[in-house]
């Protein structure tokens, strides 16, 4: 039994040493994580006061950033008004310039249009004046034609009367005058001659309207025969046609003296 107890108690005894090896070395472990605990608390204090910091300074950039994006949107506000109000004066000195040059525009319009209407009174006129003279030099070259044609065409060698640019009024109506270019009259024939410098159908077609009315004008033509001769340096074709058809003759250059041009031509009209 000794030998038993004794082998106990040893047994207890190792077991108790090992035991308190075993506290000892987990108070050292608890030390130690307690050491490393208080690093760790120290750490995370540290890490806690660097990010307070970096929030701090997180706030502190925001408000600036904030402060300065208040200031550009007050000094955008205010560009945008003097740049309204810069808009609108431009609108403004732009119609006022507009409407100046309309004006100005309209006056120069007006002045144009005044201008324009004098020229062409001035132009109308001279070209009558031109007209005039054109038709005087032609008259004066065509009448003294006059007789070679009665001549050679009527056979009248002779003229009772031969007269250019002669001025009549009709007989009954005192306030109706014409002017004849030429008037030639012998034993048998009347002659009466229109003189053009520049012949169109409307010309012949006003002649032609006259021509009944030969006797109030000249009464002393009753009893002679009317020959109506149409004149001019150059006559073209389709007027010589509209001569014709109205029986009256036409009286052009060729070469080097006077013709009439369609004269065969109105002596078959004349015997139908």
């Amino acid at each position: 039994m000794e030998d038993l107890l004794g082998k106990f108690i040893s047994a207890a005894n190792r077991t108790m040493v090992r035991l308190e090896t075993d506290t000892l070395n987990f108070r050292g472990e608890m030390d130690d994580f307690k050491d490393e605990m208080k690093d760790f608390k120290d750490e995370m204090k540290d890490f806690k006061d660097e990010m307070k910091d970096f929030k701090d300074d997180i706030r502190a950039d925001t408000k600036n950033l904030k402060d300065k994006l208040a200031r550009t949107d007050s000094r955008l506000a205010v560009l945008s008004e003097e740049m309204k109000a810069d808009t609108e004066a431009l609108r403004k000195g732009l119609r006022e310039d507009a409407a100046r040059t309309d004006s100005r525009l309209a006056a120069l319009t007006e002045e144009m249009r005044a201008d324009t209407k004098k020229l062409r009174k001035e132009l109308r006129e001279e070209a009558g004046r031109f007209d005039n003279k054109m038709g005087t030099l032609v008259e004066n070259m065509m009448a003294p034609g006059i007789p070679g044609i009665a001549k050679v065409y009527f056979g009248d060698s002779d003229f009772d009367s031969f007269a250019v640019r002669v001025q009549k009024k009709r007989a009954g109506r005192p306030g109706e005058k014409r002017e004849f270019d030429v008037i030639a009259v012998s034993e048998k024939n009347f002659y009466v001659n229109e003189t053009k410098s520049s012949p169109r159908p409307e010309y012949v077609s006003r002649f032609a309207r006259v021509l009944p009315d030969i006797p109030d004008y000249f009464p002393e033509c009753r009893g002679k025969k009317i020959i109506p001769i149409f004149s001019s340096l150059y006559i073209p074709d389709n007027v010589v046609m509209h001569l014709t058809r109205h029986g009256i003759y036409a009286m052009g250059l060729k070469e080097d003296s006077m013709e009439l041009l369609n004269f065969d031509q109105v002596e078959e009209r004349l015997r139908k």
